[in-house]
């Protein structure tokens, strides 16, 4: 059997044939314009993602008709909490607010300063500028054409409407909204109440394995879809990437670096206990939930530390491969520096936008390559304390994944290991998203019964045993990370907003 899985992206749109062995056999991207500024926009607009979106699923239908292969489904990765505003001919009539605006930090400031953290008891999210509620009402504050909008929705839903005729989501997104209750499944009346909406503008929710039938000629311009062919409605990017790594297992981790970063969990249960307000926790399947963080501050780092203190006279891979040469000199703790890796702000688990990189304990013993190895210590850090947060016991058995472009470097994988405690597996597949969309597909459309019948062949490539000794330096600096963000997160705070 083969599908097609969509990726609906903030920097590309990616569609991809995958066989029922996991295998991709073909993939065409398309790049987004993400439109951003000082002022914390992230804007995409809605029309070039869609068009984006039917070139992509056009072309894989193309290549699949030459290659004489059937394909029996569609389905969906997304990036989580786009918020689309439509009218009332489902037309969007404003620019799509992805996941990284945060223009509504200070509604969103309110709200905690309102509430507190009592929301998170039945959204299993924090209260953000990430999410919709804060973005609804700074729309309401800052956009005359709100008082247009009629309907509210996601990206995928948008897709999957103008492909079905049907305005539904599944549970996965709604609960990354962070307007739904994961008690109930449904949308949350209190919520919505403060945003000033009702469930007739938002779609139904259904669970993510639901199968669903095109409406040919619902949309003009629309692709014509195969009469035969299954939409499953699918999950946003984060639990398909777990389910893609094979990391659908109550206790399996998987953690990734590429641009940015996340650590996630598989688990039976949302986490909703205040104790771990800085982790989210999303549902993969009825029985699945991926409980994590992301944080900012991951391959962009890098790529700093790079830029900043590798050889002035070596560019691209030479400069990589120099840095990390000398970072790997340098032992455990970089001879007492320690960095804060916050130069882009950070979501999981502070959540503090204001937060800012710091090098601490800086001596006359120092060279560039202390200031490498004690940058990478510290992106690995912040991937730690998001892990920190998912109350793992100190005597579990934990099996972590690594996926992301960081997993090319040894050295990053070791010094993970040695601060996490636990063997660090690098799974053969890359394209996480994507192989978990069709690992969902292939379950909803009965074509398997458990997701095991998928992954058992899977390979892993690499085994990073961590050194128990490294492990309790690791131990130790790491509480002196904590207290260092603590002591200076006070003098983060900004008086002036960025572009006034």
């Amino acid at each position: 059997m083969y599908v097609i899985s969509v990726d609906l992206g903030t920097s590309s749109v990616r569609a991809a044939i995958v066989s029922d062995t996991l295998e991709l056999l073909f993939q065409e991207s398309v790049p987004v314009s993400l439109l951003t500024d000082s002022t914390r926009k992230a804007e995409v607009n809605a029309e070039e993602i869609l068009f984006s979106s039917r070139l992509c699923i056009q072309a894989a239908l193309d290549w699949a008709q030459e290659a004489k292969i059937r394909v029996a489904g569609l389905t969906f990765s997304n990036a989580v909490a786009s918020l689309v505003c439509l009218d009332e001919q489902f037309t969007p009539i404003l620019p799509v607010l992805t996941y990284t605006d945060l223009r509504a930090h200070r509604e969103a400031d309110l709200l905690l300063g309102t509430h507190g953290k009592a929301f998170f008891l039945s959204t299993a999210t924090p209260v953000h500028a990430s999410y919709w509620l804060p973005k609804l009402l700074w729309l309401k504050n800052t956009k005359p054409d709100f008082e247009k909008c009629h309907y509210f929705c996601t990206l995928k839903d948008l897709l999957v409407y103008q492909l079905t005729g049907q305005f539904v989501t599944d549970f996965s997104n709604a609960v990354a909204t962070g307007l739904c209750n994961v008690l109930s499944g449904d949308w949350d009346a209190r919520l919505l109440e403060i945003a000033g909406i009702s469930t007739d503008q938002l779609p139904k929710i259904h669970p993510t394995t639901t199968l669903l039938q095109t409406n040919r000629g619902h949309s003009p311009g629309l692709i014509d879809l195969p009469d035969d062919i299954t939409v499953v409605l699918g999950a946003i990017d984060g639990v398909l990437s777990s389910l893609g790594a094979g990391a659908y297992k109550p206790g399996q981790v998987t953690t990734m670096l590429g641009s940015s970063g996340a650590c996630r969990m598989a688990a039976e249960s949302p986490l909703t206990n205040p104790e771990s307000y800085g982790v989210w926790s999303y549902p993969l399947d009825d029985q699945i939930w991926i409980r994590g963080g992301a944080m900012n501050n991951g391959g962009l780092v890098t790529r700093w530390l790079v830029d900043n203190f590798s050889p002035a006279e070596l560019e691209g891979e030479q400069a990589f491969t120099a840095m990390f040469a000398g970072a790997e000199q340098v032992g455990v703790g970089a001879d007492n520096l320690l960095f804060l890796p916050y130069l882009f702000g950070e979501r999981a688990p502070i959540y503090n936008e204001n937060a800012r990189g710091v090098f601490f304990g800086l001596s006359s013993l120092h060279t560039r390559a202390h200031f490498a190895r004690a940058g990478i210590e510290g992106i690995l850090f912040a991937l730690y304390s998001i892990f920190d947060q998912l109350q793992i016991k100190r005597t579990d058995e934990v099996e972590i994944r690594a996926t992301g472009g960081y997993v090319r470097s040894d050295l990053m994988l070791h010094i993970q290991a040695d601060i996490f405690g636990h063997p660090i597996l690098v799974p053969g597949n890359f394209e996480g998203s994507l192989i978990g969309a069709a690992a969902l597909a292939f379950k909803a459309m009965q074509h398997i019964s458990d997701y095991d019948q998928l992954f058992t062949r899977s390979v892993i490539e690499k085994k990073i045993l961590p050194n128990r000794e490294h492990h309790q330096q690791y131990q130790a600096l790491f509480i002196k990370f904590q207290q260092l963000y603590k002591t200076l997160e006070p003098l983060f705070t900004v008086t002036t907003e960025p572009g006034e």
